[in-house]
């Protein structure tokens, strides 16, 4: 058995991610907060779909690392957005010493590898992306660094990205969930069922909605870390459709949430593609503890607080004089404007705190300013007692 998502501890993002859909990390890291799971972001990443360029995390001390190198970002254009996977390496080396890393020598995604206990499930498309090998070698190949089976899907040419995590879901004990393929293309559902069935117990995803939405394929690509289960919400009559079945199928001890995910969806993957879970157990070495700061707890809308979870959130160093001048213009914003009972805006937060940086002579970017003032708004608005405007809105 290799290690699954009830096996894991702790989450991974790209570090692109908090700017890049903001309202759906505000959400996951407002969950993940709150269940106390451990999370951390990538740097030195090209793009947030992080579970396509990550190692695939086999046992407990092993994982197999891999040629990326996918043919949808081939062109010159777009080949600025193909991670550099030996720095990935890198950073896994950094916090948790010596892992064993097994060397893949092909082309494939991460989201094309689903495991499912004893079985990896992938689609043809790592046939096509490896074209110098023949089938039988590149099975080979597979199955010898996984150590188990791998059963392939048919490849659904109009889905250029190929993965199999956009079609199925391992629910434990022999079973899979199949996303509901039979409302865009009843062929492929039936092969993939077909094929599944040899090996699992197959259950569909329906949403039996007169008007269904082009977006709905996108619940199967949930996330779970060990007993929490994260699902898409993108606000659609699918929605609770959706966690409903999901939750029948996994295990009772399951927790399954909603997580704001359309930013994402609208950019073609959801919450597993933009996600890298694994089982932190890795060695010797001690992952980082991220201490847990809550708005709920007690003294929470102070100085000192607000800048640990800065510290936490932001992806560059926030020095504490620069900080300290910050605090004080926010200070001046919160006890005059809005203390005059002007409303508390993102806003209007930022261009007053940015004049009375200008008035100190203090310079900086107007980029890492709107991110200092994303996340203090962000974190403040969840502190009982502060109130915001109904129609509050992230830049």
């Amino acid at each position: 058995m290799m290690t699954t998502d009830f096996q894991t501890t702790k989450v991974y993002f790209s570090s692109w991610l908090p700017t890049t859909c903001p309202k759906l990390w505000s959400s996951m890291r407002g969950v993940l907060q709150k269940e106390g799971i451990s999370y951390a972001l990538l740097r030195d990443t090209a793009d947030i779909w992080c579970r396509d360029y990550m190692p695939i995390q086999t046992s407990s001390k092993e994982m197999v690392v891999y040629k990326y190198s996918p043919d949808y970002l081939s062109s010159p254009k777009m080949q600025k957005y193909i991670t550099d996977t030996e720095l990935m390496k890198q950073q896994i080396k950094e916090e948790f010493g010596d892992v064993d890393f097994k060397e893949l020598d092909l082309v494939i995604d991460g989201g094309n590898v689903v495991k499912c206990g004893d079985t990896i499930v992938m689609t043809e498309k790592v046939f096509k992306e490896n074209p110098d090998w023949p089938e039988f070698m590149i099975i080979d190949k597979l199955e010898n660094v996984f150590g188990c089976e791998v059963l392939f899907l048919p490849w659904d040419r109009t889905e250029e990205y190929g993965h199999s995590d956009g079609i199925l879901h391992y629910v434990g004990n022999n079973r899979v969930l199949l996303t509901n393929y039979g409302d865009f293309s009843p062929s492929y559902y039936r092969s993939f069922r077909e094929k599944l069935e040899k090996k699992f117990e197959v259950i569909p995803l329906s949403y039996p909605i007169k008007n269904k939405s082009e977006h709905s394929w996108a619940y199967i690509n949930y996330l779970q870390v060990g007993d929490l289960i994260m699902v898409p919400h993108l606000g659609i009559p699918e929605d609770q459709l959706a966690i409903e079945q999901i939750q029948r199928a996994v295990p009772e001890s399951m927790r399954v949430v909603s997580i704001l995910a359309m930013e994402a969806v609208c950019k073609g993957g959801a919450l597993n593609c933009v996600s890298w879970n694994i089982d932190a157990n890795i060695s010797k070495h001690q992952a980082p503890i991220i201490e847990m700061i809550s708005p709920l707890q007690k003294g929470a809308f102070c100085a000192t607080v607000i800048f640990k979870v800065l510290q936490q959130r932001l992806d560059f160093t926030l020095l504490e004089d620069m900080w300290e001048d910050i605090n004080e213009a926010f200070s001046i914003y919160w006890d005059v404007e809005v203390g005059l009972g002007n409303l508390f805006d993102i806003d209007s937060m930022f261009i007053s705190i940015k004049h009375q940086l200008m008035r100190r002579g203090r310079l900086f970017p107007d980029e890492r300013l709107w991110r200092v003032v994303n996340e203090i708004y962000d974190f403040i608005s969840q502190i009982p007692g502060v109130v915001l405007p109904a129609d509050h809105t992230q830049r």
